[in-house]
């Protein structure tokens, strides 16, 4: 986790080391002549507001220890939508009050702002409704269960029904059923969702556009193992990665991670299709296939090339901890892509 402190008083620098304390990961900035109240922070040495564009987007939490005007003033250039916003902070260099300011939910700074209040004696400041009446957001609902959102007006006019006091309807498949949270009734099938205003489906199908008052939420419970010819562009890769989604009928916002092996971790267009899919890669040790492989087909020019007889198949089965094989090997173009689900939960 990527973390940026801004201090502008002496106070405030002091505030920023306890802070750092908290979170030894983050940066600590304090302005020039001040260093000598945070040891260990870096000195701002130009206008804070071309470090914070610099920033903004390559830190998951900014944290502003100054006026909330001011920190309002140098974020508002930069804001884009609540899903690619980081969590932003404001707190006073007296440390009484920490607010959370932005991406409350998703980015998480509601329950950033509670944890350092705690850790440092300061007072949250939540101003988002359905925290305040003590229900949950669908972004939030989301959140907690490693969901990815793709309507996110759908999810806004939802969220907005439940502050008003309606019930939703709440439907889970495939995976062990998330706990219910108040105003949000758990219903045993599809048909029982329609009967409600608004219903969820959480679910990693892909059944395209559902009606107008039912969103779903796609758990990230699917591992991807994939493989390529070297120099295989991403347009390529993409392709069969779709192609091998549509075979089993699963959507493609359920990726929870891609799994290769080190001969592909410096793959252009495999990493470029990842950046694309917004998902990371993990790397597979041919050790740990090994102790797999006899439970796939190989071929014996793969064990020649790099050491293992398959590559997908028994990566997507290790990246999903020994899950449910929906697609062994789908093989075209120079790609081989393998799917796996993950038994009853989502992958972290």
């Amino acid at each position: 986790m990527k973390v940026a402190i801004y201090s502008v008083t002496r106070g405030g620098g002091l505030q920023g080391k306890r802070i750092k304390a908290i979170l030894p990961e983050a940066k600590l900035y304090v302005m020039k002549g001040l260093h000598e109240a945070a040891e260990g922070a870096a000195v701002i040495d130009r206008p804070l507001k071309e470090l914070v564009k610099e920033d903004f987007f390559n830190n998951d939490l900014l944290i502003f220890i100054m006026a909330a005007g001011i920190a309002v003033r140098l974020i508002a250039p930069h804001l884009q939508h609540k899903v690619k916003d980081p969590a932003v902070l404001v707190m006073d260099e007296e440390g009484q009050n920490i607010i959370s300011l932005l991406s409350g939910h998703v980015g998480g700074a509601n329950l950033w702002a509670k944890r350092l209040g705690q850790e440092l004696g300061a007072r949250p400041i939540i101003t988002t409704a359905s925290d305040l009446k003590g229900l949950m957001a669908v972004d939030m609902l989301a959140l907690e269960n490693q969901c990815n959102i793709i309507d996110w007006e759908k999810a806004k006019r939802i969220t907005a029904y439940i502050v008003d006091g309606g019930y939703v309807g709440l439907f889970t498949e495939g995976i062990e059923p998330v706990e219910a949270p108040p105003n949000y009734i758990r219903v045993h099938n599809f048909e029982e969702l329609r009967g409600y205003s608004y219903g969820l489906f959480i679910s990693n199908r892909e059944l395209g556009c559902l009606e107008e008052k039912i969103i779903q939420l796609y758990p990230r419970n699917l591992a991807i193992g994939i493989g390529c010819r070297a120099g295989t562009d991403k347009s390529d890769i993409l392709r069969e990665i779709y192609r091998a989604f549509s075979l089993v009928g699963r959507s493609i916002n359920s990726i929870s991670k891609l799994y290769t092996i080190e001969l592909k971790a410096k793959e252009k267009g495999l990493l470029e299709a990842a950046e694309e899919l917004k998902v990371p890669i993990e790397i597979v040790s041919l050790e740990r296939i090994k102790a797999v492989e006899g439970q796939f087909q190989g071929s014996t020019f793969v064990a020649e090339t790099v050491g293992v007889k398959a590559v997908s198949g028994p990566c997507a089965y290790i990246g999903s901890e020994g899950g449910t094989m929906l697609i062994e090997k789908h093989r075209n173009n120079g790609v081989t892509v393998s799917i796996a689900e993950i038994n009853c939960g989502v992958m972290e």
